[in-house]
């Protein structure tokens, strides 16, 4: 598995007109994984503690978990891999 991928999905595909930047206004409590209830901070948390990679933070937090339902429950229609990896590279910069 690629690293920057999840398990259930393989990263999915977001829905038509979806802008990236929208990961950019998360914040606190707001939910990354729909599938599993896994709020942006949590996610944070797991950076600060050493994940580096998608697969890291899902072993960290338990997102990326579900069984490719992440286009139906995540509003983006899309896996939350892709905004894990881009958490990933904000907090890197």
């Amino acid at each position: 598995m690629n690293q920057d991928r999840c398990s259930c999905c393989d990263g999915g595909l977001p829905k038509e007109g979806f802008s990236e930047s929208q990961t950019r206004s998360l914040k606190g409590d707001d939910l990354v994984c729909y599938c599993e209830g896994v709020t942006y901070q949590e996610i944070i948390e797991a950076i600060k503690q050493g994940a580096t990679n998608v697969r890291e933070v899902a072993q960290a937090t338990g997102a990326c978990k579900s069984a490719g339902r992440c286009g139906e429950l995540n509003p983006k229609g899309r896996c939350c891999a892709i905004d894990i990896l881009e958490i990933l590279q904000e907090s890197e910069g």
